[in-house]
């Protein structure tokens, strides 16, 4: 997958809010990049993208307040994209 090919997978996002969560004492999982999309649509959009890509993508998993997928990127970079219910 080229550098490009990689970058269209969250290409959208750029201009949502980034949060970056560090704490080597938890589990490898809890430490990812996260982004706020606007609508439950735009994240099935970018999980489909991922899908398309190759990327096993984890959830959307009901967290009461958002909706939220996880997957590993093509650089290994763990990745949420949360969307508010």
């Amino acid at each position: 997958m080229s550098s490009r090919e990689d970058c269209s997978i969250c290409a959208p996002l750029l201009a949502c809010v980034l949060i970056i969560v560090v704490d080597s004492a938890i589990t490898e999982w809890v430490q990812y990049i996260a982004f706020d999309v606007a609508s439950g649509e735009e994240q099935l959009k970018i999980q489909s993208r991922a899908e398309m890509h190759g990327l096993e993508v984890v959830g959307p998993i009901d967290q009461q307040i958002f909706q939220s997928i996880y997957f590993f990127d093509p650089n290994e970079h763990k990745v949420k994209i949360a969307a508010n219910t």
